[in-house]
């Protein structure tokens, strides 16, 4: 045995000595002889650390298994409560009612015979019709404008009024169709006044080919008079 304490819970556990301490002093008194106890205790100590050894390893297997017991045996409870909490209760649906269908009587379609129009004649007829192409007018350059002579007529002064036209491209002049640019070149017209009066003339009107009519100016304007 290792130490006095040891010693003394030998001598008290094991050989069922109630007072120990007292019991060694009375062996350690001097006038009796004195028995070496070393290897006693030695080997005494040995084999209660053996003893306390085996029974330290039998209480923590024990205490081991009776936790892994007791762990499954809690695993098996939460197991079976979850079962029992998870499965819900069995609902009774209540029939559902289809609602009345509504059959609606048949529409009638009206089919609706729009008769042909016939579309205005374009521009383009117009131009095919008169011979000139109305893309093709180019209004003219008017110069030399001069008086060529005067007659009176039925209360009129008529004046034949000579110029001179260039650059012209598909023009009517006075009903006549110039196409291409056979406009170009020297030109006269009749405009009549009312006998005795005086008047100027700044402009004569050409047409496309679609009939819209196109001032060319006369400048300066020229006089009409003293016919």
């Amino acid at each position: 045995v290792m130490g006095r304490t040891a010693l003394l819970a030998h001598l008290e556990f094991s050989h069922d000595i109630a007072e120990p301490t007292e019991f060694l002093h009375a062996r350690e008194e001097p006038e009796r002889p004195r028995r070496d106890w070393r290897p006693v205790l030695k080997r005494t100590g040995v084999a209660i650390a053996g003893v306390a050894a085996a029974a330290i390893g039998f209480v923590v297997f024990s205490a081991a298994t009776d936790g892994d017991a007791d762990a499954d045996a809690d695993v098996d409870a939460a197991a079976a409560a979850t079962s029992e909490t998870s499965a819900p209760p069995p609902t009774t649906v209540p029939p559902t009612t289809q609602a009345p269908t509504t059959t609606l009587p048949p529409t009638t379609s009206t089919t609706t015979t729009v008769p042909p129009t016939t579309a205005p004649p374009t521009t383009q007829a117009l131009a095919l019709d008169s011979g000139l192409i109305e893309a093709d007018f180019r209004k003219p350059f008017l110069r030399d404008a001069h008086v060529v002579l005067c007659r009176p007529s039925s209360g009129d002064d008529i004046y034949r009024v000579g110029f001179t036209l260039s650059g012209s491209r598909d023009i009517r002049l006075d009903d006549v169709d110039y196409p291409d640019r056979s406009g170009d070149g020297l030109h006269v017209v009749d405009r009549p006044i009312a006998s005795g009066s005086t008047t100027y003339l700044d402009e004569i009107l050409v047409s496309d080919g679609g009939g819209t009519e196109h001032e060319v100016p006369i400048a300066p304007p020229l006089y009409l008079g003293d016919c």
